[in-house]
Protein backbone atom coordinates (compact mmCIF):
# COMPACT_ATOMS: atom_id res chain seq x y z
CA UNK A 1 0.00 0.00 0.00
CA UNK A 2 2.89 2.38 0.81
CA UNK A 3 4.54 1.64 -2.53
CA UNK A 4 1.22 2.28 -4.32
CA UNK A 5 0.84 5.63 -2.50
CA UNK A 6 4.39 6.58 -3.48
CA UNK A 7 3.68 5.76 -7.12
CA UNK A 8 0.46 7.74 -7.06
CA UNK A 9 2.18 10.70 -5.44
CA UNK A 10 5.05 10.79 -7.91
CA UNK A 11 5.05 13.49 -10.64
CA UNK A 12 4.99 10.92 -13.45
CA UNK A 13 1.99 9.15 -11.95
CA UNK A 14 0.20 12.47 -11.53
CA UNK A 15 0.80 13.38 -15.16
CA UNK A 16 -0.39 9.92 -16.26
CA UNK A 17 -3.56 10.21 -14.20
CA UNK A 18 -4.21 13.68 -15.59
CA UNK A 19 -3.74 12.46 -19.15
CA UNK A 20 -6.07 9.52 -18.53
CA UNK A 21 -8.72 11.79 -17.04
CA UNK A 22 -8.39 14.19 -19.98
CA UNK A 23 -8.74 11.36 -22.48
CA UNK A 24 -11.77 9.97 -20.63
CA UNK A 25 -13.34 13.45 -20.58
CA UNK A 26 -12.76 13.82 -24.31
CA UNK A 27 -14.43 10.46 -24.94
CA UNK A 28 -17.42 11.32 -22.78
CA UNK A 29 -17.73 14.89 -24.06
CA UNK A 30 -16.54 14.92 -27.68
CA UNK A 31 -15.91 18.21 -29.38
CA UNK A 32 -15.81 19.44 -32.93
CA UNK A 33 -17.28 17.40 -35.72
CA UNK A 34 -17.48 14.21 -33.60
CA UNK A 35 -19.99 15.91 -31.30
CA UNK A 36 -22.36 16.40 -34.25
CA UNK A 37 -22.28 12.82 -35.51
CA UNK A 38 -24.92 11.41 -33.16
CA UNK A 39 -27.36 14.34 -33.66
CA UNK A 40 -26.90 13.94 -37.42
CA UNK A 41 -27.64 10.20 -37.15
CA UNK A 42 -30.74 10.91 -35.05
CA UNK A 43 -31.94 13.51 -37.57
CA UNK A 44 -31.42 11.12 -40.48
CA UNK A 45 -33.19 8.33 -38.61
CA UNK A 46 -36.32 10.42 -38.07
CA UNK A 47 -36.19 11.87 -41.57
CA UNK A 48 -35.93 8.44 -43.16
CA UNK A 49 -38.93 7.16 -41.19
CA UNK A 50 -40.99 10.07 -42.54
CA UNK A 51 -39.56 9.45 -46.01
CA UNK A 52 -40.58 5.80 -45.85
CA UNK A 53 -44.19 6.88 -45.24
CA UNK A 54 -44.12 9.34 -48.13
CA UNK A 55 -42.26 7.11 -50.59
CA UNK A 56 -42.43 3.48 -49.39
CA UNK A 57 -40.35 0.99 -51.34
CA UNK A 58 -41.54 -2.42 -52.48
CA UNK A 59 -40.06 -5.13 -54.67
CA UNK A 60 -40.79 -3.30 -57.92
CA UNK A 61 -39.27 0.00 -56.82
CA UNK A 62 -36.23 -1.81 -55.41
CA UNK A 63 -35.62 -3.65 -58.70
CA UNK A 64 -35.96 -0.40 -60.64
CA UNK A 65 -33.44 1.38 -58.41
CA UNK A 66 -35.93 3.85 -56.92
CA UNK A 67 -34.89 2.84 -53.39
CA UNK A 68 -31.22 3.78 -53.85
CA UNK A 69 -31.55 7.35 -52.42
CA UNK A 70 -33.09 6.01 -49.22
CA UNK A 71 -30.48 3.24 -49.07
CA UNK A 72 -27.70 5.83 -49.31
CA UNK A 73 -29.08 7.88 -46.43
CA UNK A 74 -29.59 4.78 -44.26
CA UNK A 75 -25.95 3.88 -44.84
CA UNK A 76 -24.88 7.45 -44.04
CA UNK A 77 -26.89 7.41 -40.79
CA UNK A 78 -25.31 4.09 -39.79
CA UNK A 79 -21.80 5.43 -40.51
CA UNK A 80 -22.41 8.57 -38.43
CA UNK A 81 -23.72 6.53 -35.52
CA UNK A 82 -20.83 4.05 -35.72
CA UNK A 83 -18.20 6.81 -35.70
CA UNK A 84 -19.93 8.49 -32.77
CA UNK A 85 -20.10 5.28 -30.74
CA UNK A 86 -16.51 4.28 -31.55
CA UNK A 87 -15.18 7.68 -30.45
CA UNK A 88 -17.26 7.70 -27.28
CA UNK A 89 -16.27 4.21 -26.22
CA UNK A 90 -19.81 2.90 -26.61
CA UNK A 91 -19.07 0.49 -29.44
CA UNK A 92 -18.51 -2.93 -27.89
CA UNK A 93 -19.04 -5.82 -30.27
CA UNK A 94 -18.01 -9.34 -29.37
CA UNK A 95 -15.96 -11.62 -31.58
CA UNK A 96 -18.95 -13.91 -32.17
CA UNK A 97 -20.99 -10.99 -33.53
CA UNK A 98 -18.17 -10.05 -35.89
CA UNK A 99 -17.93 -13.66 -37.05
CA UNK A 100 -21.68 -13.97 -37.69
CA UNK A 101 -21.69 -10.60 -39.48
CA UNK A 102 -18.77 -11.58 -41.69
CA UNK A 103 -20.42 -14.89 -42.64
CA UNK A 104 -23.73 -13.14 -43.41
CA UNK A 105 -21.99 -10.48 -45.50
CA UNK A 106 -20.04 -13.12 -47.44
CA UNK A 107 -23.25 -15.06 -48.08
CA UNK A 108 -24.94 -11.86 -49.28
CA UNK A 109 -22.10 -11.13 -51.69
CA UNK A 110 -22.07 -14.66 -53.07
CA UNK A 111 -25.85 -14.60 -53.51
CA UNK A 112 -25.66 -11.28 -55.33
CA UNK A 113 -23.00 -12.54 -57.72
CA UNK A 114 -24.94 -15.74 -58.37
CA UNK A 115 -28.15 -13.80 -59.05
CA UNK A 116 -26.29 -11.42 -61.34
CA UNK A 117 -24.98 -14.27 -63.48
CA UNK A 118 -28.44 -15.66 -64.23
CA UNK A 119 -30.36 -12.36 -64.27
CA UNK A 120 -29.73 -8.66 -64.71
CA UNK A 121 -26.71 -7.79 -62.49
CA UNK A 122 -28.04 -4.29 -61.86
CA UNK A 123 -31.23 -5.70 -60.34
CA UNK A 124 -29.18 -8.04 -58.15
CA UNK A 125 -27.07 -5.18 -56.79
CA UNK A 126 -30.20 -3.11 -56.15
CA UNK A 127 -31.36 -5.94 -53.92
CA UNK A 128 -27.94 -6.08 -52.24
CA UNK A 129 -28.08 -2.41 -51.27
CA UNK A 130 -31.65 -2.81 -50.05
CA UNK A 131 -30.52 -5.51 -47.61
CA UNK A 132 -27.63 -3.27 -46.50
CA UNK A 133 -30.14 -0.47 -45.88
CA UNK A 134 -32.32 -2.78 -43.77
CA UNK A 135 -29.29 -3.77 -41.67
CA UNK A 136 -28.35 -0.09 -41.30
CA UNK A 137 -31.91 0.68 -40.17
CA UNK A 138 -31.72 -2.00 -37.49
CA UNK A 139 -28.27 -0.80 -36.40
CA UNK A 140 -29.45 2.81 -36.11
CA UNK A 141 -32.51 1.77 -34.15
CA UNK A 142 -30.48 -0.28 -31.68
CA UNK A 143 -28.04 2.59 -31.14
CA UNK A 144 -30.49 5.52 -31.05
CA UNK A 145 -33.55 4.09 -29.29
CA UNK A 146 -31.72 3.65 -25.99
CA UNK A 147 -33.88 5.86 -23.75
CA UNK A 148 -37.53 6.61 -23.16
CA UNK A 149 -37.30 10.02 -24.81
CA UNK A 150 -35.94 8.76 -28.12
CA UNK A 151 -38.37 5.84 -28.22
CA UNK A 152 -41.29 8.19 -27.52
CA UNK A 153 -40.25 10.57 -30.31
CA UNK A 154 -39.94 7.77 -32.88
CA UNK A 155 -43.24 6.27 -31.75
CA UNK A 156 -44.90 9.67 -32.17
CA UNK A 157 -43.46 9.97 -35.69
CA UNK A 158 -44.73 6.51 -36.63
CA UNK A 159 -48.20 7.15 -35.19
CA UNK A 160 -48.40 10.49 -36.98
CA UNK A 161 -47.45 8.80 -40.24
CA UNK A 162 -50.09 6.11 -39.70
CA UNK A 163 -52.80 8.68 -38.97
CA UNK A 164 -51.81 10.68 -42.06
CA UNK A 165 -51.85 7.49 -44.14
CA UNK A 166 -55.35 6.75 -42.80
CA UNK A 167 -56.57 10.18 -43.89
CA UNK A 168 -55.00 9.57 -47.29
CA UNK A 169 -56.64 6.16 -47.62
CA UNK A 170 -60.09 7.49 -46.73
CA UNK A 171 -59.61 10.34 -49.21
CA UNK A 172 -58.69 7.80 -51.90
CA UNK A 173 -61.84 5.79 -51.34
CA UNK A 174 -64.17 8.79 -51.26
CA UNK A 175 -62.58 11.12 -53.87
CA UNK A 176 -59.55 9.90 -55.83
CA UNK A 177 -60.68 6.46 -56.94
CA UNK A 178 -64.21 7.52 -58.04
CA UNK A 179 -62.75 10.42 -60.04
CA UNK A 180 -60.14 8.18 -61.66
CA UNK A 181 -62.79 5.64 -62.62
CA UNK A 182 -65.01 8.30 -64.18
CA UNK A 183 -62.13 9.71 -66.23
CA UNK A 184 -61.06 6.25 -67.40
CA UNK A 185 -64.55 5.22 -68.45
CA UNK A 186 -64.87 8.50 -70.35
CA UNK A 187 -61.69 7.97 -72.41
CA UNK A 188 -59.56 4.90 -71.54
CA UNK A 189 -56.84 5.55 -74.14
CA UNK A 190 -56.26 9.09 -72.93
CA UNK A 191 -55.87 8.01 -69.32
CA UNK A 192 -53.51 5.18 -70.23
CA UNK A 193 -51.37 7.57 -72.25
CA UNK A 194 -51.35 10.09 -69.40
CA UNK A 195 -50.09 7.46 -66.96
CA UNK A 196 -47.47 6.18 -69.40
CA UNK A 197 -48.85 2.64 -69.55
CA UNK A 198 -48.84 0.75 -72.83
CA UNK A 199 -51.76 -1.68 -72.63
CA UNK A 200 -53.58 -2.48 -75.88
CA UNK A 201 -57.21 -3.55 -75.69
CA UNK A 202 -57.52 -7.20 -74.63
CA UNK A 203 -53.90 -7.50 -73.45
CA UNK A 204 -53.07 -8.95 -70.01
CA UNK A 205 -51.68 -5.56 -68.96
CA UNK A 206 -54.98 -3.89 -69.84
CA UNK A 207 -56.98 -6.50 -67.93
CA UNK A 208 -54.82 -6.16 -64.81
CA UNK A 209 -55.03 -2.36 -64.94
CA UNK A 210 -58.81 -2.38 -65.29
CA UNK A 211 -59.24 -4.93 -62.52
CA UNK A 212 -57.13 -2.79 -60.23
CA UNK A 213 -58.94 0.43 -61.09
CA UNK A 214 -62.53 -0.67 -61.65
CA UNK A 215 -62.91 -3.68 -59.36
CA UNK A 216 -60.74 -2.88 -56.34
CA UNK A 217 -62.30 -0.80 -53.56
CA UNK A 218 -59.48 -0.96 -51.03
CA UNK A 219 -57.32 2.06 -50.12
CA UNK A 220 -53.58 1.68 -50.51
CA UNK A 221 -52.26 5.14 -49.58
CA UNK A 222 -48.72 5.70 -50.76
CA UNK A 223 -48.06 1.95 -50.85
CA UNK A 224 -48.33 -0.36 -53.84
CA UNK A 225 -50.75 -2.75 -52.13
CA UNK A 226 -53.62 -2.40 -49.67
CA UNK A 227 -52.09 -5.21 -47.57
CA UNK A 228 -49.00 -3.08 -46.92
CA UNK A 229 -51.10 -0.15 -45.71
CA UNK A 230 -53.29 -2.36 -43.52
CA UNK A 231 -50.29 -4.10 -41.96
CA UNK A 232 -48.61 -0.90 -40.84
CA UNK A 233 -51.95 0.48 -39.61
CA UNK A 234 -52.33 -2.65 -37.46
CA UNK A 235 -49.49 -1.49 -35.23
CA UNK A 236 -50.99 1.99 -34.84
CA UNK A 237 -54.43 0.54 -34.18
CA UNK A 238 -53.12 -1.72 -31.42
CA UNK A 239 -51.07 1.03 -29.75
CA UNK A 240 -53.89 3.59 -29.90
CA UNK A 241 -56.44 1.10 -28.55
CA UNK A 242 -54.14 0.16 -25.66
CA UNK A 243 -53.46 3.84 -24.90
CA UNK A 244 -57.17 4.65 -24.88
CA UNK A 245 -57.85 1.69 -22.62
CA UNK A 246 -55.18 2.84 -20.16
CA UNK A 247 -56.53 6.39 -20.32
CA UNK A 248 -60.06 5.25 -19.50
CA UNK A 249 -58.72 3.25 -16.56
CA UNK A 250 -56.93 6.38 -15.32
CA UNK A 251 -53.40 5.09 -15.61
CA UNK A 252 -52.14 7.97 -17.76
CA UNK A 253 -53.00 10.83 -15.41
CA UNK A 254 -51.25 10.24 -12.13
CA UNK A 255 -50.32 13.88 -11.42
CA UNK A 256 -52.90 16.58 -10.59
CA UNK A 257 -51.66 18.80 -13.44
CA UNK A 258 -52.32 16.15 -16.08
CA UNK A 259 -55.77 15.17 -14.75
CA UNK A 260 -57.47 18.55 -14.98
CA UNK A 261 -59.06 17.93 -18.38
CA UNK A 262 -58.68 14.24 -19.21
CA UNK A 263 -61.74 14.27 -21.45
CA UNK A 264 -59.85 16.32 -24.06
CA UNK A 265 -57.25 13.59 -24.41
CA UNK A 266 -59.93 10.90 -24.36
CA UNK A 267 -61.87 12.55 -27.19
CA UNK A 268 -58.68 13.09 -29.22
CA UNK A 269 -57.58 9.47 -28.74
CA UNK A 270 -61.05 8.20 -29.60
CA UNK A 271 -61.31 10.20 -32.83
CA UNK A 272 -57.80 9.22 -33.90
CA UNK A 273 -58.58 5.56 -33.20
CA UNK A 274 -61.78 5.75 -35.26
CA UNK A 275 -59.93 7.26 -38.25
CA UNK A 276 -57.25 4.56 -38.20
CA UNK A 277 -59.84 1.84 -37.62
CA UNK A 278 -61.95 3.01 -40.58
CA UNK A 279 -59.04 2.93 -43.03
CA UNK A 280 -57.74 -0.34 -41.58
CA UNK A 281 -61.14 -1.99 -42.01
CA UNK A 282 -61.61 -0.65 -45.56
CA UNK A 283 -58.27 -2.22 -46.59
CA UNK A 284 -59.77 -5.69 -45.99
CA UNK A 285 -56.50 -7.43 -45.26
CA UNK A 286 -56.71 -10.85 -43.65
CA UNK A 287 -53.06 -10.55 -42.63
CA UNK A 288 -53.87 -7.35 -40.75
CA UNK A 289 -56.81 -9.04 -39.03
CA UNK A 290 -54.54 -11.81 -37.79
CA UNK A 291 -51.89 -9.29 -36.69
CA UNK A 292 -54.35 -7.28 -34.58
CA UNK A 293 -55.87 -10.44 -33.12
CA UNK A 294 -52.46 -11.82 -32.12
CA UNK A 295 -51.24 -8.53 -30.65
CA UNK A 296 -54.49 -8.04 -28.70
CA UNK A 297 -54.30 -11.55 -27.29
CA UNK A 298 -50.65 -11.05 -26.33
CA UNK A 299 -51.41 -7.71 -24.66
CA UNK A 300 -54.33 -9.18 -22.71
CA UNK A 301 -52.14 -12.07 -21.56
CA UNK A 302 -49.39 -9.72 -20.38
CA UNK A 303 -51.90 -7.54 -18.52
CA UNK A 304 -53.30 -10.60 -16.79
CA UNK A 305 -49.84 -11.92 -15.92
CA UNK A 306 -48.52 -8.69 -14.45
CA UNK A 307 -51.61 -7.63 -12.58
CA UNK A 308 -51.23 -7.02 -8.82
CA UNK A 309 -51.35 -10.38 -7.11
CA UNK A 310 -51.27 -12.27 -10.39
CA UNK A 311 -50.31 -15.83 -10.95
CA UNK A 312 -46.62 -15.56 -10.10
CA UNK A 313 -45.93 -19.27 -10.43
CA UNK A 314 -47.61 -19.54 -13.82
CA UNK A 315 -45.77 -16.66 -15.44
CA UNK A 316 -42.74 -18.60 -16.82
CA UNK A 317 -44.97 -21.40 -18.11
CA UNK A 318 -47.48 -19.07 -19.82
CA UNK A 319 -44.84 -16.76 -21.28
CA UNK A 320 -42.93 -19.77 -22.60
CA UNK A 321 -46.11 -21.20 -24.09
Amino acid sequence: ARRQRKRNSSPKSGRANTQAETKDSELRNPSGFIAWLRPIACFLFGMLIVWSFLVPVDATSVYQGQALPQNLFWLLAACCLTLSLSHGGGLRVGHSIWLVGAIAFAWLLVSTFQAGQTNNPRIAWHGFWQVVALISCYWCGSGILTCTHSRTVVLAICLTGCVASSFHGIYQISVEIPNARAKYLEDPERELAATGIYAPAGSPQRIRFENRLLQSNEPYGTFALANSLATILSAALTILAATLWLAIRGGLWDSPESSKRPWISLVGLGLTLLIVLACWFLARSRTAYVAVLMSTATGALLVWLYRPGGAEKKKPLLIGG
